[in-house]
């Protein structure tokens, strides 16, 4: 029998890194900042009230924060990438996140007796596990296999219980772009690492070991059973399938795409950036991935629909390019569009990046301007992603944005070649609200994120470097 801990950590998120999430997602979102400021809030008062239209959506729900590193808080502040680390720098590291999470007190002092760079097929050939990472984009890794006698009990390090069997090994692997381990794979006589060491003289089995540590925790790191196609960019936050506060008003599925409403929300912002009241309706839709061209495909015929109404129409339009600024500017201005938020993409171009390649900046712009994309919120948001020398970010162009069209233009939107698809979910979101009698559907803030379908749909298999 075998031992296989599995620590599954959020990347880090840089602070001036701006990412789908979940990314506020995915895709991504959701560790993505706003660009609202004061002024911005100010402007956001003169778009459609909840009344006149209704909020956003899509893929699957809202962004919840990046988790943190499996660690001691001590060690927090070790978190850096270390695509240019040596091997005996990652080793250190290594050393010191097992003393200070495992070695038992007084005991032999932690040695290292493997450390090398280690892709996912060379795990799995290795019989260390087969996993893939739910990210599109896979890291740099460095396996540190470690010996020394490690106390798993959960109880004091100093506390040494006979019931408790003392590992012996322990290996890490580390994600060199966010320099945290992502993967905890435990032996208590070696015998796991027998083929890796390429020791003959080790066991070739040993007793099951439980440890606090066998859990899977929320992450973009290495799975051990893959499901969907990966839909997110490294960095991009896991959306959540419902808001981590408020109590379930009502919920419904239709297929191809499924959405839970929620009152009593704390902390919640609409995509512009505004809080969502105690009071108000908080909407998340989920769509499958497994059929994302099903979702796309039901949102054109109910766009065509929405098309013979009146008034103003809630929309994600979904790009089937990067639109330049320019591009972008003439864009909205041809469907007489008001736009909230819009979100670019930023590449890195380093062949050897030290963190993760896709970036996404996010833009609302002020009252002060009628453009719709201030060049100088998009210098200042580019030059904070460019913080290192390592770093050759340089912005691709607008691949989502959201806002408000009115519903006779619907059909000329359909008709747009740059368009991949027009979102509509928020307004069957608020419309199926009102028929279940939910009050307040009209006010309802709904969140979504095409992002990912994008991601998914055009970035990946058309546009990706």
């Amino acid at each position: 029998m075998k031992t296989l801990t599995l620590i599954l950590c959020r990347t880090l998120m840089l602070a001036a890194v701006l990412v789908v999430t979940t990314l506020t997602l995915s895709a991504c979102g959701a560790g993505q900042e706003s660009s609202t400021s004061k002024e911005s809030q100010q402007a956001l008062n003169k778009l459609p009230t909840a009344q006149q239209t209704k909020p956003a959506m899509l893929p699957t729900a809202e962004a919840t924060a990046p988790t943190s590193p499996v660690a001691s808080p001590s060690r927090t502040a070790e978190y850096h990438s270390l695509v240019n680390a040596s091997t005996e720098e990652i080793s250190k590291l290594a050393i010191n996140y097992v003393e200070e999470k495992w070695r038992i007190a007084g005991r032999v002092k932690p040695e290292i007796v493997l450390a090398r760079s280690i892709t996912l097929d060379e795990l799995t050939d290795l019989g260390l596990g087969n996993y893939s990472f739910s990210s599109i984009e896979v890291p740099p890794m460095t396996l540190v296999i470690i010996k020394g006698e490690f106390n798993f009990s959960g109880q004091p390090r100093r506390v040494r219980l006979a019931a408790v069997p003392q590992i012996n090994y322990v290996a890490l692997v580390y994600d060199l772009w966010s320099g945290v381990p992502t993967v905890e794979v435990t032996s208590l006589d070696g015998s796991k690492f027998r083929k890796a060491l390429n020791d003959p003289n080790l066991p070739t089995d040993e007793a099951l070991l439980s440890s606090p540590d066998d859990r899977l925790r929320p992450s973009a790191g290495p799975q051990a059973h893959p499901t969907a196609p990966a839909h997110l960019h490294y960095g991009d936050t896991v959306p959540s399938i419902r808001p981590a506060s408020g109590d379930l008003v009502h919920e419904a599925s239709f297929g191809s795409w499924s959405y839970t409403a929620s009152r009593k929300v704390e902390q919640v912002q609409s995509p512009e950036g505004v809080t969502v009241t105690h009071d108000q309706l908080y909407a998340v839709v989920s769509y499958d991935g497994s059929v994302t061209a099903n979702y796309v495909e039901m949102n054109k015929q109910e766009a065509r629909k929405l098309a013979q109404g009146s008034g103003k129409v809630e929309v994600w339009l979904t790009f089937n390019r990067y639109l330049s600024a320019a591009e972008f500017g003439s864009f909205a201005a041809a469907h007489k569009m008001q736009v909230g938020t819009s979100y670019l993409r930023a590449i890195n171009q380093n062949p050897k990046p030290i963190y993760a390649s896709y970036y996404t900046i996010q833009i609302t712009p002020s009252q002060n301007t009628m453009d719709v994309l201030p060049q100088v919120d998009l210098d200042t948001k580019l030059s904070a992603l460019n913080d290192t020398p390592e770093k050759q970010i340089g912005l691709a162009g607008v691949y989502v944005t959201h806002g408000w069209i009115d519903a006779v233009e619907l059909n000329t939107l359909l008709a747009d070649p740059a368009l991949y698809y027009v979102d509509v979910t928020a307004d069957l979101v608020r419309i199926d609200l009102a028929k279940a009698g939910v009050a307040g559907a009209d006010q309802a803030v709904i969140v979504a994120h095409p992002e990912f379908v994008f991601a998914s749909m055009v970035e990946q298999p058309h546009l990706s470097k």
